[in-house]
């Protein structure tokens, strides 16, 4: 009884070890952010685009969207370019928050809040992308049945890390 309790906590830290880690990329990221030119489309695509990476299952179609994405114009790229920075903008927001919770008692539970919130935050972002580039394009079009035959978890933004324990015994 005992092992199978070890189990799950080892379990349970190795979620949280890949939820930290999460963040530790996403703040390095964000120290970007004081010079990104939010008025340029193309920076603000390739920070959300840097921000993402990592987390995709299949960064093929990930960068295939990033690229529709920037070939997008008028109003549709200009909406695009809003929603964008306004997650750049949040994210920065929600990572600033998490400064100084070293140095108070319960900061793991903090940093994991501020993890989930980040990542919330690039999964909605992505699936606008989505959308943004099927409404763009036409629903019938060659591209936005392209964007939409993509599994939504293509860009999976949940922590990775070990799942699976063998069980001995």
């Amino acid at each position: 009884m005992v092992f199978y309790a070890a189990l799950d906590m080892a379990a349970e830290l190795d979620a949280e070890n890949a939820t930290l880690r999460c963040v530790i990329y996403l703040q390095r990221e964000d120290m970007k952010f004081s010079s990104l030119d939010l008025s340029n489309f193309d920076d603000v695509l390739a920070h959300f685009k840097q921000m993402c990476l990592p987390f995709c299952n299949d960064t093929e179609k990930f960068k295939s969207i990033i690229s529709l994405a920037g070939e997008m114009e008028g109003q549709p790229r200009d909406e695009l370019h809003a929603v964008l920075r306004q997650v750049a903008e949040e994210i920065h927001r929600v990572l600033g928050s998490s400064m100084g919770y070293a140095d108070q008692g319960d900061s793991e539970d903090q940093f994991l809040d501020v993890a989930e919130d980040a990542l919330n935050c690039l999964n909605q972002a992505s699936v606008r992308v989505k959308e943004a580039l099927r409404s763009y394009h036409g629903v019938e079009s060659d591209l936005a049945k392209f964007v939409k035959s993509i599994n939504e978890d293509s860009c999976d933004l949940t922590p990775k890390g070990p799942s699976k324990y063998e069980v001995v015994g």
